[in-house]
């Protein structure tokens, strides 16, 4: 079984966002809404996901645990700085390789942010690299995407 990165993101509002920018960063530009669910794909309470490099999940650090143990090589958790529903997994973060990227500090500089990540993930792009990829994760862009999608649908 190979071991995944999990992306824990709170306020969930954040989700497509850093799906789209974690798909750029990996595997270049989205062009469906579906490219997401291949790359990144969300985990639901009641789905047993095929494990893969990278997952999203919602689910408190310990309900996660017993369903995916040891599936999980690291996380990457973007999270208000107070945030309840995170404390579990800023707990854990003695337990596993992770980064943390306070929600606001990617709001403010998501270039900065998305360097950490790539780090991390050791994926080592230049800084024009970056800001391309955040531009093209503009929510203006993820419209596009979607909107692309319905007109094919």
């Amino acid at each position: 079984m190979s071991r995944s990165v999990w992306l824990v993101s709170y306020p969930e509002k954040v989700t497509p966002w850093m799906r789209f920018l974690l798909h750029e960063l990996l595997a270049g530009p989205v062009e469906r809404w579906s490219d997401l669910d291949r790359m990144v794909p969300e985990v639901g309470r009641d789905s047993l996901p095929r494990i893969g490099p990278l997952w999203c999940t919602h689910d408190p650090y310990d309900v996660h645990v017993q369903r995916f143990g040891p599936a999980m090589r690291g996380f990457i958790l973007v999270t208000p700085e107070r945030s309840s529903r995170a404390a579990t997994w800023i707990a854990a973060c003695v337990r596993h390789p992770h980064v943390v990227v306070p929600y606001p500090a990617l709001c403010a500089d998501p270039v900065r942010a998305l360097r950490r990540i790539g780090d991390f993930l050791q994926v080592f792009p230049s800084d024009v690299d970056l800001e391309g990829i955040v531009a093209r994760c503009s929510p203006a862009a993820r419209q596009r995407v979607r909107e692309r999608d319905l007109a094919t649908a």
